[in-house]
């Protein structure tokens, strides 16, 4: 079964939420600790990393909450199909950060 009308707005109101905070995700994965240790030098891919994972975790704690059980395939491959929709306009709000 593929996420409901409500999962599907829920997911996209924590994607809007994510990005509407993304300063503060990007400016953690610049700080110098993480300089040395990745080939990322302007920590891009790291911010995008880590914005996904935000994302993909709040969204499963809420679903978890409110229905008791975890996605089935189906459903976390709507939400990856819903990601990757919005994934150009995570990538411009991380290059906006400058």
């Amino acid at each position: 079964m593929a996420l409901s009308g409500f999962d599907k707005k829920v997911l996209n109101d924590v994607i809007d939420s994510v990005i509407n905070d993304i300063d503060s995700v990007v400016e953690f994965a610049r700080i110098p600790e993480f300089k040395g240790m990745l080939k990322d030098k302007d920590a891009t891919d790291f911010s995008l990393g880590l914005v996904i994972a935000e994302i993909h975790t709040a969204f499963l704690a809420g679903f978890k909450q409110r229905y008791h059980k975890g996605v089935t395939k189906d459903e976390r491959d709507e939400l990856f199909r819903i990601l990757g929709m919005r994934i150009g306009e995570i990538h411009e709000a991380i290059f906006k950060c400058g």
